[in-house]
């Protein structure tokens, strides 16, 4: 059975989160949404730093990653600069992985921002912050050569890799839930800059 068959239940599962949920509405508050960016600034600088020390890497998917495009996303947005406990937990688990872990874990991820992200982009909020000149909006889900990666990326899959793929999936659920129980204080979710500074998502040019 193909490797996504076997991750199909997981999957639907992290789909189904009240988080996901509302990322795909189009009514997340900035604030939130910037809570959220910073989280996977630092999961997919933990995720690409390990997986920089294989050559397979280093070769062939340095550019599939996504740790500046999310810098530059963050920035863009006025939000808690916090950790939450599954940040801080997947941080320290990366440090260990081997190839094939780490593979599995661009699998989970960078896949499903190159498929899933796509209509994300389209529903993103506004950006909240002071600096939005220096922001781009969603360029985390913009990919340069996507369709090379995926094909490079699927000729190292394995059937075998099928837990470890999981464990990202769990990462992803517990984190989403932890995003959804953060109380957010009053002057992140209040807080607006100058109208004329506020950079809008043209949705319909996306």
């Amino acid at each position: 059975m193909a490797l996504r068959e076997l991750l199909k239940d997981i999957h639907t599962e992290a789909e189904e989160e009240e988080f996901a949920k509302l990322l795909m509405s189009g009514e997340m508050n900035p604030a939130l949404y910037g809570l959220y960016l910073n989280q996977q600034f630092h999961i997919y600088s933990a995720l690409e730093n390990r997986a920089y020390k294989f050559p397979f890497y280093q070769k062939k998917l340095r550019k599939m990653g996504r740790m500046m495009a999310l810098e530059i996303d963050r920035n863009g947005y006025y939000y808690p600069k916090v950790l939450l406990p599954t940040t801080k937990k997947y941080i320290k688990y990366c440090e260990t992985l081997d190839k094939d872990q780490v593979i599995a874990h661009l699998y989970v991820r960078h896949f499903g921002d190159m498929y899933g992200g796509q209509m994300i982009k389209k529903k993103i909020p506004a950006c909240n912050g002071e600096n939005v000149a220096m922001h781009s909006d969603g360029i985390y889900y913009e990919f340069e050569d996507a369709g090379k990666h995926i094909q490079y990326v699927r000729t190292l899959l394995e059937d075998n890799m099928y837990e470890e793929c999981k464990v990202v999936f769990q990462y992803a659920i517990d984190l989403f839930k932890e995003l959804m129980a953060y109380d957010i204080p009053s002057t992140y979710l209040d807080f607006c800059p100058p109208v004329s500074d506020i950079r809008r998502i043209d949705r319909d040019s996306n």
